[in-house]
């Protein structure tokens, strides 16, 4: 089998999570900002994703959005985070599909991030019921 490289090779490393992490001595780091994780802290984050820990892996899902820049990647983990009931993931997630105009997803991401406790979704939520089938918001 190839070497693993964990930033190609997301989708695999979601189906192998529990038989093989990323390597210890991959560089995650590319910005110093704030989103920023050393190679410790995100086998760390993802270690604690992979056991259901909904912060971690939406603490992965920015850094690929705001540190890597890589939407692909950072939509993976923003999808597993909602999943795990993230609230603001779960916002995150159906403001994503209003975008592209899937109002029956938004919808039921929205809704499920109001019953999380996130006070904004209510807003999202109608925003929602006020687009016409067929056209984006």
């Amino acid at each position: 089998m190839n070497e693993f490289i964990f930033q190609d090779r997301l989708d695999y490393a979601i189906r192998c999570w529990f038989s093989r992490p990323p390597k210890k001595n991959q560089n995650f780091s590319t910005f110093k900002d704030q989103h920023n994780l050393t190679t410790d802290e995100f086998l760390s984050l993802f270690d604690e994703a992979k056991n259901g820990d909904s912060g971690a892996a939406f603490r992965i899902a920015m850094f690929y959005r705001l540190t890597k820049r890589d939407n692909s990647e950072a939509d993976k983990w923003l999808a597993l985070a909602a999943s795990l009931g993230h609230s603001t993931a779960q916002y995150s997630l159906a403001s994503n599909l209003l975008d592209i105009g899937d109002l029956a997803g938004a919808k039921i991401w929205a809704i499920k991030s109001q019953f999380g406790g996130n006070n904004s979704a209510t807003q999202l939520i109608e925003e929602i019921n006020s687009v016409r089938p067929g056209e984006k918001s």
